[in-house]
C-alpha cells in the first residue's frame, strides 16, 4: 500500500482553490443560499471546499453513483424539458 494523501492534497488543493476563486468572482458565498456540487470530482474536493468556505451551505448527493452521473443525467433532464416545451 502507498500513502497517497500528500499527492492527493497537492492535486486537489489547486482545484478547490479554482472553485473558490470562481465563487468569489461570482459575488461570494453571501450571494447564494446553497452551492450544489455535481460531477464525479465533487466528493474529492468537498472537504477542501468546506474548509475554504465555512459559511457556505455546500450540498452534494449522498449516493456516489448519483454524484458521478449528475452532469449527464441533468443534461438528459434538460433535453427532455426542452423537447416537452417544443424548443427542441
Amino acid at each position: 500500500q502507498l500513502d497517497c494523501a500528500q499527492i492527493a492534497k497537492e492535486c486537489l488543493s489547486p482545484l478547490a482553490s479554482d472553485v473558490v476563486a470562481l465563487i468569489n468572482r461570482m459575488g461570494g458565498v453571501a450571494n447564494y443560499d446553497n452551492i450544489v456540487l455535481v460531477g464525479g470530482g465533487s466528493p474529492l474536493v468537498f472537504e477542501y471546499l468546506r474548509a475554504a468556505l465555512p459559511d457556505a451551505n455546500l450540498l452534494m448527493a449522498d449516493n456516489a453513483e448519483e454524484v458521478r452521473w449528475a452532469n449527464a443525467l441533468g443534461g438528459v433532464k434538460a433535453l427532455r424539458a426542452l423537447a416537452a416545451r417544443g424548443d427542441f
